[in-house]
């Protein structure tokens, strides 16, 4: 059956997936196999997952490999519809930047390309210095034509 939101938490329940791994997933704010599968097609890796090590690291991979991308689901999103989270599964976005926009309460793309429009910097938002201000304006610069729309691919994998 499909299910592309089934919960590490479950998969931890039964036995295929450490405490460990799950604690460092939920961490890493993922908390599905959609978005472990995710993250790992982007990315490869699971290292830069605070206190992720090898054995956690083959865990993860291993589990990944065992659940096959079956269909791809394409989602097109405008700029007004992507939200931070998705955002930062798009483009790698700092820790501090994700934080700088949280605390200026810029939940969207479309939010903080308004907020660059207006102020034309992110420098005096709490704790945004230089370099993530140089972060956030280039990807505002990058996405700065409203029209464009982003592909969201989400893998749908088959439990048995």
């Amino acid at each position: 059956m499909y299910n592309r939101n089934f919960l590490l938490e479950d998969l931890a329940k039964s036995g295929l997936l450490s405490v460990r791994s799950l604690t460092i997933c939920n961490n890493a704010d993922i908390n599905s196999l959609s978005d472990l599968l995710s993250f790992y097609e982007k990315r490869g890796s699971f290292m830069a997952f605070r206190n992720c090590g090898e054995t956690t690291e083959k865990e993860l991979v291993s589990l990944c490999k065992e659940y096959k991308t079956n269909s791809v689901i394409v989602e097109t999103k405008t700029v007004e519809d992507i939200s931070l989270k998705e955002l930062s599964e798009i483009e790698w976005l700092s820790a501090r930047a994700i934080t700088s926009c949280n605390n200026a309460n810029l939940t969207s793309l479309n939010e903080i390309l308004d907020f660059y429009e207006k102020r034309g910097s992110f420098i005096g938002i709490r704790n945004c210095g230089a370099q993530t201000a140089k972060e956030l304006t280039e990807l505002c610069e990058k996405y700065k034509h409203k029209a464009l729309t982003i592909e969201i691919k989400e893998n749908v994998k088959i439990l048995d």
